[in-house]
């Protein structure tokens, strides 16, 4: 029924199978890559053409802050293939400080 494992045990046998340790990156669940690739083809582009015809800086930032879902963790997959976690989870922040 349930066996048990040493974790040293469980590590090498991943490595001689190929697995390494990463870190997974994080694609929301709700996420359309469809979308995604469209936005980058056809809006990207449009915003970019429009900004060098206005001789202007776009600069793109990202929000800091703390969340349920910080995933800085690892996971394990066959070498040369990077794993996508995809969280469910409702996410919370809190920004103020």
């Amino acid at each position: 029924m349930g066996s048990r494992l040493a974790v040293r045990t469980v590590c090498t046998d991943l490595a001689r199978w190929g697995f390494t340790a990463q870190k997974p990156l994080r694609r929301a669940y709700e996420q359309s890559p469809k979308a995604v690739r469209r936005w980058l083809r056809q809006d990207d582009s449009a915003v970019v053409a429009q900004a060098r015809g206005e001789k202007r800086t776009i600069f793109w930032g990202d929000e800091t802050g703390r969340r349920s879902d910080d995933g800085r963790g690892r996971s394990f997959a066959p070498r040369g293939v990077t794993p996508v976690m995809r969280p469910c989870h409702k996410r919370a922040s809190y920004d103020g400080f």
